[in-house]
């Protein structure tokens, strides 16, 4: 609704819903020691869908009311989730390499599908002929379509300086584009001979820094354009 920010504390094995008009704190949601709270979706009936990555669980609950509508569990290691509105699905990758699929309603706790992918998934995004996933350490994006077919691979640009390159890697972050495709946060680290000078490392050759920021927008037939 714009006006409503969902915080996953997982230090204080707690949830946060923030009023983002107020900029206050309107209700707080407790889950088990070690639980881990991350991401989190809505879907069109405004519920919330927030995976546990500590008890491999997804958590479900209405912010308006405060109500706690289920928790099923999913997978071992829970990582990104977003949900298909048209298909009343939630879609959950999994550090295992599984993307295992639910319905938003919190009852049904028998997954629709799982597929077992690669590992180390981190964030799922979802399309109209399909979903986005990233890849974390290596920061590989990989596309299904929607019968969970693998489409393809991409993999983001790398920067070149004058002793060398920089690969991409880490992918911290990956959500939908404005204009279609996604755009993903993460970091390239430096693949030449690190040149040592006094108080640390020389700069000189190396695109951003041994290892340096970067923001990569993909498009929807692949091509990729980076800040740097």
């Amino acid at each position: 609704d714009q006006k409503t920010a969902i915080v996953g504390d997982p230090d204080r094995d707690q949830v946060l819903v923030v009023d983002l008009t107020n900029m206050a704190v309107s209700r707080t949601f407790r889950v088990e020691a070690h639980a881990e709270p991350g991401r989190a979706a809505d879907d069109a009936e405004g519920h919330v869908h927030l995976v546990l990555r500590g008890s491999g669980q997804l958590l479900t609950f209405d912010p308006a009311t405060g109500n706690v509508l289920g928790t099923r569990s999913v997978c071992a290691y829970p990582r990104g989730v977003a949900v298909s509105d048209t298909e009343k699905v939630v879609h959950v990758a999994c550090a295992e390499g599984k993307l295992v699929s639910l319905s938003t309603t919190a009852s049904e706790v028998t997954p629709t599908r799982t597929l077992t992918l690669d590992r180390d998934l981190r964030d799922v995004v979802v399309t109209s002929d399909g979903l986005w996933l990233s890849r974390f350490r290596s920061a590989e994006i990989l596309r299904i379509d929607a019968a969970g077919t693998l489409l393809n691979r991409i993999t983001l640009p790398a920067a070149r300086g004058p002793l060398g390159e920089s690969v991409a890697s880490v992918a911290w972050r990956m959500i939908a584009g404005a204009n279609g495709g996604v755009v993903v946060v993460h970091q390239r680290a430096f693949t030449g001979e690190v040149v040592p000078s006094p108080g640390g490392y020389s700069g000189n050759g190396m695109p951003g820094g041994i290892v340096a920021p970067a923001i990569t927008m993909v498009s929807d037939n692949g091509t990729t354009q980076s800040t740097s």
